[in-house]
């Protein structure tokens, strides 16, 4: 049965193996490098562990420039601040220089993330010199983050996902913790829209 063929109400009668297949089949890191790391907002929750998986592509040397991406502002620990701004606070403290983040700050959906960062990308590097770019997100939205990207940002881009796993969000443990079980059911629902949009390839359960 493909997923396209199932109803919402359906979704709830998939297995705990079915949805891990759906929300993070081949999430990988593929060792390879990139101009650019995109790196996607979130509450301040994620963004923390989002920004240390940046900052070591940055520190390993497989990226040059990393653009945190988010203009929701949120109450963090730092006083009131948008994503990016937290994002870009915890990469200066994770050793990334200043000169090696633009910050985009004004987009408050995934997709206004790939539009608004293309164009702070583009005034900074000129994306005909940008030929590959990591997009950086949670392990259980980075599918969706990629279809997304892959829908809006420039064809002659290259684009591959970068997440690392950790027990709460992975195939064998989203479902152990409350907030990423429900995290991974929201992005389940999210990708079948996307399926029965036609804006993300269709798949067998």
């Amino acid at each position: 049965m493909k997923l396209s063929e199932l109803s919402k109400e359906q979704l709830k009668t998939l297995t705990k193996e079915q949805v891990a297949k759906v929300v993070y089949r081949d999430h990988y890191d593929d060792g390879g490098d990139a101009e650019v790391a995109l790196l996607l907002g979130g509450n301040p929750l994620v963004c923390q562990r989002r920004a240390q998986d940046a900052a070591s592509l940055y520190r390993e040397g497989r990226v040059k420039y990393i653009v945190p991406t988010g203009g929701v502002e949120w109450d963090t620990p730092f006083g009131r601040m948008t994503e990016a701004n937290l994002m870009a606070h915890y990469l200066r403290s994770e050793g990334v220089p200043e000169e090696a983040i633009l910050v985009e700050n004004q987009s408050t959906t995934t997709v206004e993330n790939m539009l608004c960062s293309a164009l702070i990308i583009h005034r900074a590097l000129k994306l005909k010199n940008v030929h590959r770019m990591f997009v950086v997100t949670s392990p259980c939205h980075i599918k969706r983050a990629l279809s997304i990207s892959r829908t809006y940002l420039p064809r002659t881009l290259e684009l591959a996902g970068f997440c690392r796993y950790f027990e709460a969000d992975s195939p064998e443990g989203w479902d152990k913790v409350p907030f990423y079980a429900e995290r991974t059911l929201r992005e389940l629902s999210l990708i079948k829209d996307l399926v029965d949009r036609g804006e993300m390839e269709d798949e067998e359960l």
